[in-house]
């Protein structure tokens, strides 16, 4: 009788076959402040629109499965002499530097000397397969889907970048449905899915370009 538990014996930290490899979201770390609703991104473009490049849509687990929009603000390479025209964006940003200066892990601490930046910063360069680190064990099948680029994911959401429809149905098939439910880790009762062990792990296929295709 095969059971994938025993044959899981431990995390991979690269997939066992030949797929795209899945990545986590950034970490923000920012008490907060560098993400916003859709009401504080508006009321932040009518004091500031000059701050309009700086949003981006942004999403955690929750907020792909509620489909909640939400925006941060993404200041990667951002343009120290536009910044400072920015009153509100420089306020957010100080009060990232005080949140981590107050944390008791001293790499959040460190992480205080850049507050204009997430303290994990991941970014796609090309849309992506994303789905939730954590999702109801009432679902037959957790939640996955394609999103732009433009989109920022959070820790609590995974990325398969430059994923083909190939890749997209197998992870939505019964096949990796059953696997993910042998092998993944729960939290309280709902699936924990991760890359290391359930997407690494997992024995695909080998189809012919015909099949594929």
């Amino acid at each position: 009788i095969f059971h994938p538990h025993l044959w899981v014996k431990s995390p991979k930290s690269k997939p066992i076959c030949d797929v795209p490899e899945m990545l986590n979201g950034g970490k923000p770390a920012e008490g907060g402040n560098l993400i916003l609703t859709v009401e504080e991104k508006d009321d932040l473009l009518k004091k500031e629109p000059q701050a309009a490049p700086f949003l981006r849509p942004f999403m955690m687990g929750k907020d792909f499965i509620d489909r909640r929009p939400r925006y941060c603000l993404w200041l990667v390479n951002a343009e120290p002499a536009i910044l400072k025209k920015c009153k509100e964006i420089k306020n957010r940003v100080e009060l990232v530097r005080e949140f981590r200066l107050k944390s008791k892990k001293a790499a959040t601490q460190k992480k205080a000397d850049t507050p204009t930046l997430f303290d994990e910063v991941r970014e796609c360069e090309s849309d992506y397969v994303a789905l939730p680190k954590v999702s109801s064990q009432n679902r037959r099948y957790i939640p996955m889907d394609y999103l732009s680029k433009d989109i920022i994911a959070g820790d609590k959401l995974f990325m398969i970048p430059n994923a083909s429809l190939y890749i997209f149905g197998i992870l939505m098939s019964n096949v990796h449905m059953a696997w993910m439910r042998t092998v993944a880790g729960r939290l309280k009762s709902d699936y924990s899915y991760s890359s290391t062990v359930v997407y690494n792990n997992f024995p695909w296929p080998t189809p012919t370009p015909a099949q594929r295709a």
